[in-house]
């Protein structure tokens, strides 16, 4: 064998050789591939599990944000029920403060009214008038009350203390105390339990009004203008105690029903009328010391 077949040969023997090795290395490279392949595939599907997680989230997150909403619009509802909880409060209340009000209005025009117009027994001229009103009392006064009343009103006439009721006219208590050296007479109203009058009688001497007291009467001078349309009085009732005939004690209301003043005061209203005698003097009765009381009741 000649030497350039030799090196045929070699250069043959030394591909052959060479080949098995170029081979394994372009399947290494495939394994590479194929593995690279699979990781990036993994690496997908990890993204994807991710993007799948943060679809999840941000749907969570909706589905909070929603809850969320839900739970304000129902402290929303809940706030706006308690706001008009609070303005039907509110009505009730002014309601009832209006109720309140129109109550305190009745109350106002419930008052029993008092005119008394005092005439002396002998001249038979006017001596002065009084006029007041009284609110009503939940429940009338009974005369057992009449005397605590009394002593309560006047402390420093102890001898009225043991008046005794000895009548009830229109509502009007008359307690009368013992006529000895001091005594008196106090007219108390069932309506308001508060006295009208009270006036000391003396057995030496002149007893005083009390109540109201002299200082507080009306002008004789104001009744003295008479008319042609007298006042008119639903009823009335004339006592004397003996000393004067009834018919004095009815002239007396005629001629206080002819003042101007006093049929101004009862208008269309129906009044009542209790007249008695007062007299201010009785171990020796004198008459100029008498007056006529004539109590007009309004109520």
């Amino acid at each position: 064998m000649d030497f350039g077949m030799w090196s045929r040969l070699s250069l043959l023997l030394m591909l052959f050789l060479l080949l098995p090795a170029c081979g394994g290395s372009d399947t290494s490279n495939d394994d590479d591939s194929a593995a690279d392949d699979d990781d990036a595939a993994d690496d997908d599907d990890a993204a994807n599990d991710d993007d799948a997680a943060n679809d999840d989230d941000a749907a969570d997150d909706d589905d909070s944000s929603d809850d969320d909403d839900a739970a304000d619009d129902d402290d929303s509802s809940d706030d706006d029920d308690a706001a008009d909880d609070d303005d039907a409060a509110d009505d009730d209340d002014a309601a009832d403060d209006d109720d309140s009000s129109d109550d305190d209005d009745d109350d106002d025009t419930e008052d029993v009214e008092f005119l008394q117009v005092h005439i002396n027994n002998v001249a038979f001229d006017f001596a002065g008038y009084y006029s007041e009103s009284l609110p009503h009392l939940t429940t009338p006064l009974d005369a057992s009350a009449v005397a605590g009343v009394v002593q309560s009103s006047f402390p420093q006439n102890q001898f009225l203390w043991g008046c005794q009721v000895a009548s009830t006219v229109y509502g009007l208590h008359r307690c009368t105390g013992m006529m000895g050296d001091f005594g008196g007479t106090v007219i108390v109203d069932s309506r308001s339990g508060e006295p009208v009058f009270a006036g000391q009688t003396y057995w030496m001497g002149t007893g005083n009004l009390l109540d109201p007291e002299s200082t507080l009467l009306g002008p004789a001078q104001d009744l003295g203008p008479t008319g042609f349309a007298p006042g008119v009085v639903a009823s009335s009732t004339v006592e004397t105690n003996g000393f004067e005939p009834l018919n004095l004690g009815q002239n007396a209301l005629n001629q206080a029903l002819a003042s101007v003043l006093v049929a101004n005061w009862i208008g269309q209203d129906s009044v009542d009328a209790y007249v008695w005698l007062q007299p201010y003097t009785v171990g020796m009765y004198v008459p100029a010391n008498a007056d006529w009381i004539v109590l007009l009741v309004k109520d």
